[in-house]
């Protein structure tokens, strides 16, 4: 008997994007399933008076169990069959199936109903293909520009990355790279985060809260300096957002930086270009594919939206409850980081 023959199958629709597979096994594949079974039993477990694989049919369905091995032999069944069905039928299932066993018996077809979420079937509205078109009529207008204020941007970063750096003895001023501790007081106690040692920063980029790098100017090293600041309204952490704090800030060391003149040895020493207006080039080309590559994305977002704005479909329960599950194991992981769990922040 062919395997296509032992078992058969009934598709049913479901509410909530599921279907329901009706399995009937007929008795004489269900019994090799269950005395292969079986067999793995006797080949793992030790009988008295039998060698390993020995054991009579008898002797093992009375060791292991009868409903044991027959519970056994019908969810082995379903994950073989039920498998090769959804593979043949191209179903696209989504999470573990359940199992409702109607019949399971020695000597009798097993039957077993089968429920499983699938994709959802997707409708949508019946003028897309005109809104995409408009989408993509509007995206094809525009043009791609890079002014060269961007390109000497980018050129000055490059500079920065080959400044010569070199310790000098007197006040640090605008455009210097220093090294200092600081820590951040409110009320007389150390905020949380709010120190460092011999952190280095270069004043006048505005990496830090405004007006922190221009009291470090005039700064020597050694030096030590306590200033109040108010931390932006729009501040990323809202229990420091618009808050005034105190800080305590060491001058451990002021570095000039000397940037290299911008010209074609300066283009000789980043690697494969000849002159600066090769690097210019580049740089412009780079640019310019990084703008394409925002419009390209944007374009897709918006044909996205208006796909989205007018599409029926039935979402499995299964996506919602992994989407959940998901969004919790990501908000733990980043309390984790804060040294908090989720309880304390909940409360």
């Amino acid at each position: 008997m062919s395997k296509n023959n032992e078992v058969k199958f009934q598709q049913e629709k479901l509410d909530g994007s599921k279907i329901k597979l009706e399995m009937v096994l007929k008795a004489e594949a269900f019994d090799k399933i269950i005395k292969k079974l079986a067999k793995h039993f006797a080949e793992n477990t030790k009988m008295d008076g039998f060698r390993k694989g020995k054991a009579p049919f008898d002797l093992i369905k009375k060791t292991v169990g009868e409903d044991k091995l027959l519970q056994e032999g019908a969810e082995e069944a379903v994950k073989q069959y039920y498998v090769d069905y959804v593979i043949k039928e191209k179903i696209e299932a989504i999470g573990q199936p359940e199992l409702k066993f109607k019949k399971m018996a020695w000597g009798n077809d097993l039957e077993v109903d089968i429920e499983v979420a699938v994709l959802p079937e997707v409708e949508l509205n019946k003028n897309w293909k005109e809104e995409v078109a408009k989408i993509n009529k509007k995206f094809d207008k525009k043009e791609v520009k890079v002014e060269k204020k961007e390109i000497d941007r980018e050129l000055e970063a490059l500079a920065k990355q080959r400044a010569k750096i070199s310790t000098v003895d007197r006040p640090a001023k605008k455009g210097d790279q220093v090294q200092v501790d600081f820590e951040a007081y409110k009320d007389k106690v150390v905020l949380e985060g709010g120190s460092a040692k011999d952190h280095t920063l270069v004043i006048g980029e505005g990496r830090f809260i405004p007006g922190f790098e221009d009291n470090l100017i005039g700064m020597k090293a050694s030096e030590v300096k306590e200033f109040e600041l108010s931390f932006p309204k729009d501040y990323h952490a809202k229990h420091l957002a618009g808050q005034k704090v105190t800080f305590k800030v060491t001058m451990k060391n002021v570095q000039q930086r000397e940037l290299p003149e911008l010209n074609d040895e300066f283009a000789k020493g980043i690697g494969k270009f000849k002159s600066l207006k090769e690097i210019e080039k580049n740089i412009e080309d780079g640019l310019k594919q990084e703008k394409e590559k925002k419009i390209k994305q944007e374009q897709h977002l918006k044909i996205i939206e208006k796909l989205i704005d007018g599409v029926k479909m039935e979402i499995p329960a299964v996506l919602i409850d992994s989407e959940i599950e998901k969004m919790n194991m990501e908000l733990e992981n980043q309390l984790s980081q804060m040294g908090l769990n989720k309880e304390t922040y909940l409360q």
